[in-house]
């Protein structure tokens, strides 16, 4: 039996799926194909069907209140991940990988916080509407298998930042200092390294633009006449968003769904 991949609950206690590689063109209304635990982006959500005279729901973008999502701490995981991790989020701030493992020698573990998050969303009744009165277009012959095995969900909201807050604990869970002087010698110009001083200090990162790293999405499914039958929230913790993929029409797993009265959580 596999291990389970350490980046599931990485999210989790915000209530959002991680993006393995973050990055900033992610956005609501953007197709994923479910492959088990394996989320990844196939296109837009209107390249797929035919539209007619319906319109896309309205993106809202750039939340700036997020409230739940300020300060909050991600699931703590080992520091050999960690700093994979936070090297992917630099790659996507500064287009370069940076490999700050050098700065974390001595951590066991670390841990993300999210500054100055938005977060950008759609109307869940909006989008309930236009699913309605849409069709699968015939044409993506492989996406429509894809859609009708349930196999394919839409991204429904997004969180972005350009600041990250990173703190490194040992092998007793206290926060301990990492080496600062490492990571600014590494660091890139338009990347801003600073520290929140005191005993646990605190690394912040600081890029000139925002990017992706969560996501909300829901499972789509349709009948055979390409009429759509459900759409459910996929829980957060359930899989991980990595790269695009090419179709693939035989079923791979399914998504854990999110069973409740209300079929989506409401961001503050």
């Amino acid at each position: 039996m596999s291990r389970p991949d350490p980046i599931l609950n990485l999210l989790k206690g915000i209530g959002f799926l991680p993006l393995r590689l973050p990055r900033a063109d992610v956005q609501p209304l953007q197709l994923l194909r479910l492959d088990g635990k394996r989320f990844s982006l196939l296109g837009n959500l209107d390249e797929a069907m035919n539209s007619g005279s319906a319109k896309l729901p309205a993106i809202t973008q750039d939340i700036a209140t997020a409230g739940q999502i300020q300060g909050t701490r991600s699931s703590t995981v080992k520091a050999s991940l960690g700093v994979d991790i936070l090297g992917n989020i630099l790659g996507a701030l500064t287009g370069t990988k940076l490999d700050v493992s050098d700065a974390f020698q001595n951590a066991t573990t670390l841990t993300f916080e999210f500054g100055d998050v938005t977060v950008s969303t759609v109307s869940i009744i909006l989008l309930d509407k236009y699913l309605n009165v849409v069709t699968i277009d015939s044409t993506a012959k492989q996406i429509k298998q894809l859609m009708q095995a349930g196999n394919v969900g839409v991204t429904t909201a997004v969180a972005r930042s350009k600041k990250y807050i990173v703190s490194a604990q040992n092998d007793k869970g206290a926060d301990i200092k990492a080496d600062v002087p490492v990571i600014k010698g590494i660091a890139s110009g338009n990347l801003s390294v600073s520290t929140t001083g005191g005993k646990s200090q605190k690394v912040i990162f600081e890029g000139p633009a925002a990017v992706t790293f969560g996501v909300q999405a829901a499972q789509l499914r349709f009948d055979k006449s390409g009429v759509i039958t459900a759409l459910d929230q996929i829980a957060a913790g359930s899989g991980v968003l990595g790269l695009a993929a090419k179709p693939k029409t035989q079923a791979q797993g399914k998504p854990r769904l999110v069973t409740s009265k209300s079929r989506f959580i409401e961001i503050a």
